[in-house]
């Protein structure tokens, strides 16, 4: 059975509601599946975020350990060396996953803070203000210096076993 769309009648079938994801254009108002959908997108969004949150702070974690673990070692070699630079990008690059993490949980906060107060636009964040973007930059910049940090420990690895 094909139903017309053109037809009023068609968007109030039941045919026609359970199987659009288009809103009805009499309500606004998505189909049911389709906020279910929504719903449990957002859900697996959160959660994805979560994760990526906790194991960026893990590593930056981890990056600093290592640092810390090899700094004796390293402390014998000369400043110009290429593997101290490299361990010193190793502490550097943990420490500034820590502060950014700290960053964007910092503005994250005040920027639901200031969406709680924003009750005449539906409780949305403003994504002009500066709090909003910088805690969107210090969500990705842990994310690359966690990358990087994990690169150059990779580095560190492979030239231990050809130097070492």
């Amino acid at each position: 059975m094909t139903a017309n769309l053109s037809s009023p009648q068609a968007h109030n079938s039941d045919e026609t509601a359970s199987t659009s994801i288009l809103p009805d254009p009499t309500t606004k108002k998505l189909p049911n599946h389709a906020t279910k959908s929504r719903e449990e997108a957002l859900a697996s969004y959160k959660e994805a975020t979560r994760n990526i949150s906790n194991l960026v702070k893990y590593i930056g974690f981890g990056l600093m350990a290592a640092f810390y673990a090899l700094r004796p070692e390293i402390s014998e070699l000369s400043s110009d060396d290429p593997i101290r630079v490299l361990h010193m990008s190793v502490g550097l690059l943990g420490a500034s996953v820590i502060v950014f993490d700290y960053l964007h949980y910092t503005f994250s906060a005040r920027n639901a803070y200031i969406a709680l107060l924003n009750k005449r636009h539906g409780f949305q964040y403003n994504r002009k203000l500066i709090s909003y973007r910088l805690g969107r930059f210090f969500y990705f910049a842990k994310q690359i210096s966690t990358f990087l940090g994990s690169m150059v420990i990779i580095i560190l690895i492979i030239l231990g076993d050809l130097v070492g």
